[in-house]
């Protein structure tokens, strides 16, 4: 009876350290959906990846990229933003540069952000290096900063 009691003792406290350790694991990278790109190639894609959906009080920045789906013919030019969900600008930090297959992860201070509405990172696209030839905007998921 005693083997039996101590091997069940076992089996449960391996069993509580694996739930213990999946849960304290670090918050899920997200993407936005793949966004269509005109003239730039035959089901060319774009989407945003942001290093999670949801920042808590200990979070001091948002980290956020763009890639294609392989399927682009181009460079991009970019300009990358925090956007309110009512579509201001929730931040004056502005990113810009170029990518053929993913821009260089940028990162947002939170504590410059305006997070009084929900927020995710827009990347408009360019087709030119100054900036004057629109292609389209890519949106990351909505994004909780508290």
């Amino acid at each position: 009876m005693f083997k039996k009691a101590k091997k069940l003792a076992i089996t449960s406290s391996l069993i509580s350290g694996l739930v213990i350790a999946t849960s304290i694991g670090t918050a899920e990278a997200a993407t936005g959906s793949w966004t269509s790109v005109p003239s730039s190639g035959t089901g060319c894609q774009v989407q945003v990846w942001t290093d999670a959906t949801s920042y808590g009080s200990g979070a001091s920045t948002v980290d956020a990229y763009a890639k294609t789906n392989g399927k682009c013919n181009r460079t991009f030019y970019y300009k990358m933003s925090m956007r309110t969900g009512g579509g201001d600008y929730a931040s004056s930090q502005t990113f810009t540069g170029s990518f053929s297959s993913q821009s260089p992860t940028k990162s947002f201070d939170i504590s410059k952000i305006n997070t009084s509405e929900g927020n995710f990172v827009e990347v408009q696209l360019y087709s030119d290096s100054a900036r004057t030839k629109y292609l389209t905007a890519v949106d990351s998921d909505d994004l909780s900063i508290n």
